[in-house]
């Protein structure tokens, strides 16, 4: 008997099914548990990637920094200690068994595993509970050394850091939220800032990139990156920041006090060129000029108005000299005032008071004199600058716990019932007659 075979027609649920491609679905990279482990019972893994490389004294006597290679990476710095401390690892380490079959040893994290390790001596002197550290385990690399070790080098190879504008503009964001002095304080102890120093935070984000980048290679913290910007547009004033910094560090008490008094003076630096910048502009908008001050007003043709009269011996006044066509004014030198004088006071009808000096030699007199009084006026605006510094220092200090030491209250009184030695000095209104 022949059997003949014959196709059987596809049915609609087969066509369908093949039109329909298969939806892909995750599978699990590896074998492997999440723990809660006490850092003080694991072990560095022979094949973790970093490895401990203390300096050489050669090396730390050059401080060379394009010598990498002896440079220990294992060990964590102070911020990363400070945030362990306050609110623990928060990114799992990962472990795997050791050949033991009970240990478990660290690919990666090994700083944050002697951060941890700190902050559970610390607690445990304290008396405290601590904190276990989160970790996964896995399983899978048990006596697989060629993966542990790839594993290892790809999870440091690959990191990098944010970039210290990110960094900036995070701590900006958090000065900003809404929530509780406690809560903002507990961030910055975990990030090794200061509330002061979260809250300079957007000011320091204000900063040029050039500076910015110039300054933190000297260390400056947000507070410092605060003040700086502040006084950026100063003439050297990077540098004299950051000689105060020095010296401060130099002192070895952990104050401020150089630098505040290079603060004080850019400030009061800045105010004086503020307030030229806008005496210069009220002057030109009201037509006058604005001419270079004379060492020598006996050899030109110019003469602050100081030094004329009116044809009768009446002293001139700017009110009055404001028609005259030779009225022009210069800077002060010391303060940010106009000094009025007519641009050729014999043209224009004047004649030289009595007290003017006629010739070089009496010009170098009165420019003695002047002199003199312009000693006592930086020396004034010198004290001015420091003794509100101090004053800043005493209000920090009476907030203090506790009772000030005989030096400290020996310069609290003698501040408060010093008198002012300030000497007066008239100055010439800056608004243009």
């Amino acid at each position: 008997m022949t059997v003949i075979e014959t196709e059987v027609p596809p049915t609609a649920a087969d066509i369908e099914a093949e039109a329909t491609p298969e939806v892909p679905i995750g599978v699990e990279g590896f074998a492997g548990t999440f723990a809660w482990v006490d850092p003080r019972t694991l072990v560095v893994d022979p094949y973790n990637h970093r490895k401990p490389r203390p300096s050489t004294a050669k090396d730390e006597a050059e401080d060379n920094d394009d010598d990498q290679e002896d440079e220990d990476t294992t060990e964590p710095d102070a911020d990363l200690i400070a945030s362990v401390d306050e609110i623990g690892v928060q990114t799992p380490l990962l472990l795997r068994p050791q050949a033991d079959g009970e240990t478990l040893g660290i690919i990666f994290g090994q700083r944050r595993f002697k951060a941890a390790v700190l902050a559970v001596e610390k607690a445990i002197a304290a008396g405290r509970p601590f904190r276990l550290v989160p970790a996964i385990v896995r399983t899978d690399l048990k006596g697989v050394d060629d993966d542990a070790l790839t594993i290892s080098l790809i999870e440091n190879k690959h990191r990098k850091a944010a970039s210290v504008r990110d960094d900036i503009d995070a701590v900006r964001q958090l000065s900003l939220m809404k929530i509780s002095k406690t809560r903002k304080a507990r961030h910055a102890r975990s990030l090794g800032l200061t509330p002061e120093q979260v809250k300079a935070a957007e000011t320091a984000n204000k900063l040029s990139d050039e500076n910015l980048s110039e300054a933190l290679s000297y260390d400056f913290d947000f507070v410092e990156l605060a003040d700086l910007h502040e006084v950026e547009d100063l003439d050297h004033a990077l540098w004299r920041l950051r000689n105060a910094k020095r010296r401060d560090l130099d002192e070895g008490d952990g104050q401020r006090g150089n630098w505040a008094h290079t603060m004080q003076h850019l400030r009061d630096q800045k105010a004086d060129k503020t307030a030229r910048e806008k005496l210069t502009e009220e002057l030109a908008a009201a037509g006058i000029p604005l001419v270079e001050r004379s060492w020598n007003w006996a050899q030109t043709a110019a003469r602050p108005l100081t030094d004329l009269t009116t044809t009768d011996g009446t002293p001139v006044t700017p009110e009055d000299h404001r028609s005259c066509p030779g009225h022009a004014a210069f800077l002060d030198r010391d303060e940010p005032v106009a000094v009025w004088l007519c641009q050729d006071w014999k043209k224009c009808g004047h004649k030289l008071g009595p007290d003017a000096p006629k010739d070089a030699r009496e010009h170098k007199d009165k420019e003695a004199e002047k002199e003199a009084r312009a000693t006592v006026i930086r020396n004034n605006k010198a004290w001015r600058a420091a003794r509100a510094v101090r004053h800043e220092f005493l209000a920090t200090l009476c907030t203090r716990k506790g009772d000030a030491s005989p030096t400290a209250w020996t310069l609290i009184m003698s501040t408060i019932t010093a008198p002012a030695t300030c000497t007066s000095t008239s100055s010439t209104p800056a608004t243009p007659p």
